[in-house]
């Protein structure tokens, strides 16, 4: 969490801050009528559903639905919250889902930089699959008929990027 924070801010966290479920842990069966109450319960705890949110306010927004917590979000100083207050009006399971991924690219993509993901073979870089993309890339491997390599990690990776672009 402070990793995905501090590339939205240059000031400090506060000190005392906690981890924000967004949808709280305690919600109301009637928010999702058509989904099980452990799949929602598993979906609680992604990170894609949590904040770092300062203490105080976290115990200001405690477990109403999200648009109340939008209103006390937007006083935070940290800068991933304040965003989440202006840039999101309601907050189901797919805000989960989506978030998800997107803390999961951008933590990729930052490790990358930071050159965590890589080894030394000969001047070849490698770089793992993130968990999210293994389905499709056990299927791109089953489509074409091939076995796991390097190499063919590497094609999905920059196919998958030029398709995101």
């Amino acid at each position: 969490m402070k990793i995905i924070a501090y590339q939205k801010q240059d000031i400090l966290l506060p000190i005392n801050w906690q981890i924000e479920h967004i949808l709280p842990q305690k919600w109301q069966s009637t928010y999702f009528p058509e989904v099980s109450d452990k799949e929602v319960k598993e979906l609680v705890e992604h990170i894609g559903n949590k904040i770092p949110f300062e203490k105080k306010l976290n115990i200001v927004a405690s477990n109403d639905y999200f648009l109340k917590k939008k209103e006390i979000y937007s006083e935070s100083d940290i800068q991933v919250v304040k965003n989440l207050s202006t840039t999101t009006d309601q907050w189901k399971l797919e805000e989960i889902h989506e978030r998800d991924i997107r803390i999961s690219d951008e933590l990729t993509s930052l490790f990358i930089d930071w050159g965590l993901n890589q080894y030394n073979d000969n001047e070849t870089t490698h770089t793992s699959i993130p968990q999210n993309r293994l389905k499709d890339y056990q299927q791109f491997l089953a489509s074409i008929g091939k076995e796991d390599s390097k190499e063919l990690q590497n094609t999905f990776l920059n196919y998958s990027k030029h398709d995101a672009e």
